[in-house]
């Protein structure tokens, strides 16, 4: 990915949102005809990197405004950015200084084919699971796991929110957690068990 010459910290954090959450959408290219709901990813994604090149001492020490500065922005790093996880992007665009838009970089969480893959830490807000994720257990609480594929999903943790694109069986013990994974063709059903309190386990429509 081009890196502008100017505010290197804030398109240093468009290159790596580019790096989480590519797959979660269909790719993106220059000849592709946006749809309404790709077309509206882009409007968001140049509202949160205003508020980065806002955040970014180096932004103001360019002389060029917001505007300028988001002029010079490659079409590939917004196309990245459209097809990033949107949790990614409002975790950034509610950020009030730079080491909260630091957080906001979700920590991989690499799963193991053959055993149960564990999400126990809780020090940074967001998580991704990457890899073959046969058997996973959420146990922190009070953060975001994001996974595009997922056998068996246990979740101990309190207070969390959940997104599995496509899962086999959902298990929560829990209490106040948010839980969803995608509905649409060739995607599976899970079997979802409620054991905890004030859970919300509910499918959506997969996004184009």
């Amino acid at each position: 990915m081009r890196l502008l010459g100017y505010v290197a910290f804030a398109i240093l954090l468009v290159a790596v949102l580019g790096l989480f959450g590519i797959g979660a959408y269909a790719t993106l290219t220059a000849e592709d005809v946006d749809s309404p709901a790709v077309a509206a990813r882009k409007t968001r994604c140049k509202d949160v990197l205003a508020h980065i090149f806002e955040l970014s001492p180096q932004s103001k020490q360019s002389g060029k405004s917001t505007p300028e500065l988001l002029d010079g922005v490659p079409v590939e790093d917004l196309e990245q950015c459209a097809a990033a996880y949107p949790q990614v992007i409002d975790c950034m665009d509610e950020s009030v200084d730079l080491d909260a838009l630091h957080a906001c970089v979700p920590v991989t969480i690499e799963c193991k084919k053959d055993d149960k893959t564990r999400v126990t830490e809780s020090k940074r807000p967001i998580y991704e699971l990457v890899g073959d994720c046969a058997n996973v257990e959420i146990a922190a609480n009070r953060v975001t796991v994001l996974g595009h594929a997922a056998g068996t999903v246990v979740i101990t943790g309190s207070d969390s929110k959940i997104d599995i694109d496509a899962v086999k069986s959902i298990t929560a013990s829990g209490a106040r957690n948010h839980v969803t994974w995608k509905i649409g063709k060739d995607l599976p059903t899970p079997t979802v068990v409620d054991r905890g309190t004030k859970n919300t386990l509910v499918g959506v429509p997969a996004s184009d």
